[in-house]
This record gives C-alpha cells, structure tokens and sequence, in this order.
C-alpha cells in the first residue's frame, strides 16, 4: 500500500476521534440539561456512523484505489493477489493481471517478430486465449512470407550470375562454358555432383551422348559415349521430361573425397530443350534434398544454357564453314587466273585457227593433210549445233573404246555424267556455242565401259559460207593420267600436313599462315599467332641471329636453309623440331615469302 493511502486513512481516523471526543465534550459540558437515555442515544449513533463510515471505506473506497493502482503499475511481478477467492473483487483482479499479462506478452512477442527471428520460441501464459492464437497464426504467415522472399530472392540472383556467366562466355568455347557452369552450379544449389551432357551428331554415324563437363564425378562415372537409349540420361533426353529421385540407392553414383566415399541423397536431370528438340541434359545429385524452387531454379538453367549452348555450336559452325569457303575461294582464284590464261592462250590458237582453216578451204589437200595431223595428235570429234555426233578420229574413238558406228548420230551425252547433263551451265555452254562463242575447260567423260576420262577440251564453232555455225569441231587431249598424279600429289601432301608443321612468313618473318598440324602441336590459335614474327619462336637467342643471317644470304645462295631448333610460344613448353626454310618466288622470280618446314624430333635425340 502507496503513503498517500496510509496518510489518507490515519487522517480519517484522527478526524473521527476529534468528532467523537468533542461530542462527548459537550455532553459532559451538558449532562444536566440532558437527561441519560439522550445521552446515549447519541453516543451510539455517533459509533454506529463511525463504523458504517470504516466499513465503506474498506469495503469499497479502498479496493478501487488498489484496482487502479493495479491498472497503472506495469510490473507484473510486484503484483499479487489482494483478496481472496471468495471476495467479489477477486474475480475483477484476476481479469485485470491476465488482461495485462496479454498485453505484456504480446508485447514482447511483437518485439521478437519485428526483429525478423521467427524461429525462436515463446510460451504464452494462457496460449488458449484469441489473442496469443492470432499473434502465433500471424507469425506463422510472416514466417512463409519470409521464406517465399528469401527463396525469390535466391533465384532473382542465381538467375543474374548465370546470365552474366552466359554473356561472359559467348565468345569461349563449348568445354570453357561447361567447366564454368558445373563448377558455379553446384556452388550455387549446395549439390555436391554435376554433369552436363550433350548430344553428338556425325553424318555417317548414329547419334549419341557425350559427357561435356563434370563436377566431382569419379573415373567410372565419366564415360565417353552413352547410347541414347542407356541410363536415365538416355530416357530424360528421350522424353524431354525433368527426372527426380530421391533416397537413391547407394549403388546409384558415389561421392569421392579425401576423407572417404558416399552417396548422394538424391539425383535431378533437367533435358536442355529449345523448341521441343533435346540438346543434352544437366544431370545433379546432392547429399540434401533438393527444393521445388530449386528445381525449377535449375530447369531455369538448363532452358538458358541450351540457347547458349545452340549459339557457340552454331558460331563453331559457321567458322568452320567460313575456313572452309575462304580456301576454296582461294584455290578457285587460282584456278580462274589458270583458266583465264589458258582461255586467252586457246581464243588466240583458236583466231588463229580460223585464219588458217579460212586460207585452207581453198587448198582442199593442204587442208586434209593438216586435219590428218590433227588428228593424228588430237581426240577430235564433230558435232551439229544441237550435239549430236557426226564423226570422231581414231584416237578419239580408241581412247573412249567406241566404235564410230555406235556414237555417229547419237547425242554427245553418251559420254557426259548425268549430273552435268541436267546442269544449267550445260546448257548455257552449248547455247553460247550456238552463238558462234569458243569454248574450252577441262571436263569429265564416260567411256564405253563407265570408266571416267578427263581431258582439255576446245569447242571451235565452224561458220559456213554465209557466216553461219553449222558444225562444232572438239579438240581433246586426254589428261586423266595427268589428274590421277594430281590426286596422288595431292594425297601426299595432305598426309605431308598432317604430319609436319607449315608456316608461311612475309618477307618481316611474321606468320602470314599457319597449318592445323603446328597449331595443335604449340597450342595456340590461328590469330594470336599473327602476333608473333619467327625469330620470337626461337628459343635460342643465337640460334635465331644465325637463322637471320642465313635467310638475309638467301636469294644469293638459293639453298634451303636447314636447322634443329626448339620452338615456344608463350607458356607452352619449347618443342624440337628439324626446320627447312626454303624462299617462295613470285612471277618474276623474286622472294616474296618464306615457307617452313617443321619436323618434330624427340629431345633425346637431339642431346645424344
């Protein structure tokens, strides 16, 4: 009880006492006016207010200042029970301290939710009352909330560190990309196993599965070729559907560590599709259970590396075809150049020709004993304007093995493939000749018994006296042996760049080009090569000043130059080639290249 109460009731007291005591006063002062029963009547009606006055004040007054003394104070531990059981207030305090026991409470559990820790305990005194229900149903909804935000929240940057990844490697190759992407994805969705696997498509064989890049895999587990009917990678390919297992066996795949051996919880193979054709499939595997979020995390991934994936295939394509048509523009160039040559050289025979053929149609014998020999030294056969065969020499018909009655009013296409036959070039050809054009190129034939026959062939439209063509005279001399010692040259020489290095430097020594053979070999690319000039190549400084001296003497002495020498580029280790250096001459016979020859030795050699 506070001071103020105990002043207030000590006063009401004193007050009551002085009351009391100055009646009684005037009584004694008037006790012969007043007769005895006056006396006492008074007497007992000032005791009967004084205690009706005491018991109000406990019964009423009193209580309700502790009550509101109750209502203000905050400490709940100070607090007890005031009246007992049987009292009316009891039940009064009673609500009181649990109304304000709620409010604590919820204070405080408000406070612990505000702080973000939705997982630490409370213990509601009364956990049965409405309040304490939806204060824990209301953390539980926060509770999901938050774990829905982490998890979105997980995924917005997983997604923004893969994408980057994606973007950063658009110009690396497809094992760079894969080893990248294993090794972060793993990282990422706390697995402990990954393994990317694509498809592999070659024309003359069936299709199948290789292992791209790997995470953690074990010797046994990385195969180099899978049928695509073998295993659940096969099947998640096949039906382009997403495989999930979990408490696999522990004969499935194993996790190897330096501390021992164990096996994952379960496995995910996600199909990388685009536009419903399946490329691979990612296949993962954790000692935890993976999440939905985490799947659809990882479908996310896989959907992603299959565009990029797509993209660096088809780039590796098209450079590979773009090589591909860069040389064979070039050797068309030279082919064209060889051909125009031998055009001007054949219309200059051929206006010749015809000056000589006009001059000897007025000499019939000087004109027989020139075709004679013609034809002794030519394939020569007659055409009409539409190709069909009006006569052929002797050797024409030896070397096709024909009779001239079995070719002599046939159509020229009798000898010529089938495919040449429908080509519009074929045809543009024998219109032009039509025309009066000459014509000449080197062509294919078919002999009587399908053998192929090459020859150098000349159209010479004939014009009749009225300037018309009537006739087309063909001239051939047969090179079939000539094309089959191309092939074999050409065969040789490729077997040559497979085996050897080629360079082709300018007249500075920097590498003008280089064959796939030394790229390999030194490890490096075609356009970081383009940075070196020969003499870096050089392991040896005095070596290299004795290779410049020796090349500056080149166009005097003309004689290839020959050296055992060890070659580097950049870290790769120096490798020991035997080089011959020999000069490349252009038309008027000047140096305009070098080429080079490496030949790899063996080190051991070159140090006995």
């Amino acid at each position: 009880m506070s001071n103020n109460n105990l002043k207030s009731r000590y006063f009401l007291v004193q007050f009551f006492i002085i009351l009391v005591a100055i009646i009684i006063v005037i009584c004694i002062t008037n006790y012969t006016q007043l007769n005895r029963a006056v006396y006492l009547l008074i007497l007992l009606n000032i005791t009967a207010y004084t205690i009706l006055l005491l018991w109000i004040y406990n019964t009423y007054i009193k209580p309700l200042k502790s009550i509101k003394s109750l209502i203000e104070n905050d400490d709940l531990e100070l607090q007890q029970y005031q009246y007992s059981k049987k009292s009316y207030l009891f039940e009064l305090e009673k609500k009181i301290i649990e109304l304000k026991t709620n409010k604590n409470e919820a204070i405080a559990f408000a406070e612990i939710i505000g702080n973000g820790d939705f997982q630490k305990s409370f213990v509601f005194q009364n956990p049965q009352n409405d309040l304490a229900q939806m204060l824990v149903t209301m953390r539980q909804k926060l509770k999901l909330a938050n774990e829905e935000e982490t998890k979105r929240n997980w995924a917005i940057d997983g997604y923004a560190k893969f994408d980057q990844i994606f973007r950063e490697n658009l110009n690396s190759n497809l094992d760079v990309l894969g080893r990248i992407l294993v090794s972060n994805l793993v990282k990422y969705v706390n697995a402990n196993q990954c393994g990317i696997f694509v498809i592999q498509e070659n024309d003359n064989q069936p299709s199948f599965i290789s292992l791209l890049a790997s995470y953690a895999f074990s010797k046994n587990q990385q195969k180099e070729q899978i049928d695509l009917d073998e295993g659940l990678v096969g099947e998640c390919i096949r039906t382009k559907e997403v495989i999930f297992i979990d408490n696999l066996p522990e004969t499935y795949l194993t996790i190897e560590s330096g501390l021992g051996v164990t096996a994952p919880k379960c496995v995910l193979i996600v199909p990388t599709v685009i536009n419903n054709t399946a490329l691979g499939a990612i296949e993962i595997a954790s000692l935890n259970t993976f999440e939905p979020y985490q799947i659809d995390f990882i479908k996310k991934i896989a959907t992603n590396f299959a565009y990029t994936y797509q993209y660096l295939k088809s780039s590796a394509t098209m450079s590979h075809l773009f090589e591909i048509s860069k040389k064979n523009a070039e050797e068309l160039t030279v082919k064209e150049k060889i051909l125009l040559e031998n055009e001007i050289e054949l219309k200059n025979a051929q206006e010749t020709l015809n000056q000589n053929l006009i001059e000897l149609l007025a000499e019939t014998n000087l004109t027989k004993s020139i075709l004679d020999a013609i034809n002794k030294s030519n394939a020569c056969i007659h055409f009409d304007t539409h190709g069909n065969i009006l006569d052929a020499n002797d050797m024409f018909l030896s070397v096709m093995q024909f009779e001239k009655h079995e070719i002599v009013g046939k159509n020229e296409s009798i000898f010529i493939p089938q495919d040449e036959i429908d080509s519009e070039i074929h045809k543009m050809m024998w219109q032009s000749l039509r025309e009066g054009n000459f014509n000449s190129g080197e062509f294919k034939r078919i002999n009587k018994h399908g053998k192929e026959i090459w020859m150098d062939v000349t159209f010479n439209p004939i014009y009749s006296l009225d300037k018309r063509v009537f006739k087309i005279l063909m001239f051939a001399s047969f090179t079939t042996d000539q094309k089959e010692k191309e092939k074999e040259y050409l065969n040789k020489l490729q077997a040559l760049n497979e085996s050897v290095g080629l360079l082709e430097l300018n007249l500075d020594y920097t590498v003008k080009s280089a064959n796939p053979f030394f790229l390999n070999k030194l490890n490096i690319k075609r356009k970081d090569l383009k940075s070196y000039t020969f003499i870096d190549m050089i392991s040896n400084p005095n070596n290299a000043s004795q290779v410049i001296d020796k090349i500056k003497n080149f166009p005097e002495t003309k004689v290839p130059i020959i050296e055992d020498l060890h070659i580097h580029l950049g870290t790769h280790p120096p490798m020991f080639f035997n080089i011959t250096i020999s000069a490349g001459l252009d038309l008027s016979n000047k140096v305009s290249c070098y080429y080079a020859i490496l030949i790899l030795k063996n080190d051991s050699l070159y140090l006995q």
